[in-house]
């Protein structure tokens, strides 16, 4: 009986050491990007087609191509079937985006601007750590619809080739950098919608009342 009672006593101190185990800098970091990406979608996500400006007057040109006027006659029924257009895209649900299917690693451009809107808050670097990728959880997203890169050739059609759904955008992340307290964090993206059409964007994220929450969008590059 005794030993018995042993039995029962260590399996439940293996139990209970098991269950306290620590959560590893890429678990945490892992389990902020599931919180943090609905939110970085719902910012980011932009339908490509909802990106072109409205229509204008027409430029009229001479023989000489030297122009002349401006044409503004049908402006007014160009400008409605605009918004009209833009209305049925927005209503649009079968709508993809794509998603890169690995964080990036964290490149020393990331580092050098850690600072530029959290200016008092000390980062902590970590070199072997930040090599690291991880796979992105798309399942931590329910509003979208989301689909790997990987799902898709290789070809620099990827915009123009037909599929049974339109392809909104291809987005991709870097690596978190968190300061030493695990408050503030930084992160890099970038939102393609062509071959020559894209931005970059720096991500500034807050810990309030122990949710992470996106503090500040920093555009960075555009194309």
């Amino acid at each position: 009986m005794k030993n018995l009672y042993k039995l029962i006593f260590l399996f439940l101190l293996f139990h209970s050491l098991s269950s306290c185990k620590k959560e590893t800098p890429l678990e945490f970091e892992k389990d902020v990007m599931c919180e943090i990406l609905p939110a970085l979608l719902d910012s980011l996500a932009v339908d490509r087609r909802l990106m072109y400006p409205p229509p204008v007057a027409k430029i009229i040109f001479d023989k000489n191509d030297n122009r002349i006027r401006l044409d503004s006659s049908d402006l007014d029924i160009r400008r409605k079937e605009f918004e009209e257009n833009l209305m049925k895209i927005e209503q649009d649900t079968n709508v993809v985006f794509v998603i890169k299917d690995f964080v990036n690693e964290l490149e020393d451009e990331d580092w050098n601007t850690r600072n530029d809107y959290f200016k008092n808050v000390v980062f902590e670097k970590d070199s072997i750590n930040s090599k690291q990728k991880y796979k992105i959880d798309l399942s931590c997203v329910s509003k979208y619809k989301l689909k790997y890169r990987s799902k898709f050739k290789e070809t620099n059609d990827f915009f123009i080739d037909k599929y049974k759904f339109f392809v909104g955008g291809l987005l991709s992340f870097s690596r978190i950098h968190f300061d030493k307290n695990h408050e503030h964090g930084v992160l890099s993206t970038s939102y393609l919608c062509g071959g020559n059409c894209g931005q970059g964007f720096k991500v500034y994220l807050k810990k309030i009342k122990n949710e992470w929450v996106i503090e500040k969008i920093i555009p960075t590059w555009i194309a």
